[in-house]
């Protein structure tokens, strides 16, 4: 099931704020762990308790494939991939098969640790069709939000506990 994202609060400027503190984005707790990145002109943030197991957010376009280990430690990197859903005619890019992640258009499979496995044997994909790797952060809220005005909070919708 993809995953929505919550409004942005109105920009705010100066240091990275606390909870409680002035100009604090308090959506989340400050010390809350999440993922964060730029994509384009937008910036995102993530809970970890978001995309514990895996989760699919739409981002208009694309979409964007989060992924923590369950029971992983907070210093754990987080494995973000885009994928163009232009390409595949707005169709879902990423699914959860069983147990284990995909992406539809190209056959990958997502293995923890490693990534998205390049497609079956005898599958040729473009490389411009393959999910992109996406460089973000693992941090506080406080520190991202505090220094990045309008981000997007992505979250799992209420009841989506499938991973």
């Amino acid at each position: 099931m993809l995953a929505v994202w919550a409004a942005a609060p109105p920009a705010a400027g100066g240091p990275p704020a606390r909870g409680g503190e002035e100009g604090a984005d308090t959506r989340l707790p400050a010390e809350t762990p999440v993922f964060a990145f730029e994509l384009g002109a937008r910036t995102y943030a993530a809970p970890h308790a978001a995309i514990a197991g895996g989760a699919v957010f739409d981002v208009g376009g694309g979409e964007i494939f989060l992924f923590r280990p369950r029971d992983g430690a907070r210093t754990e990197p987080t494995s973000a991939y885009f994928a163009s859903t232009i390409v595949a005619g707005h169709a879902p890019r990423f699914e959860r098969r069983a147990d284990r992640w995909l992406d539809a258009e190209t056959g990958a499979v997502f293995v923890e640790g490693e990534g998205f496995r390049t497609p079956p044997e005898g599958v040729r994909v473009p490389p411009l069709e393959r999910p992109l790797r996406l460089a973000g952060i693992d941090t506080a809220w406080h520190v991202w939000s505090g220094s990045h005005a309008g981000v997007v909070l992505l979250v799992a919708p209420a009841g989506d506990d499938d991973g």
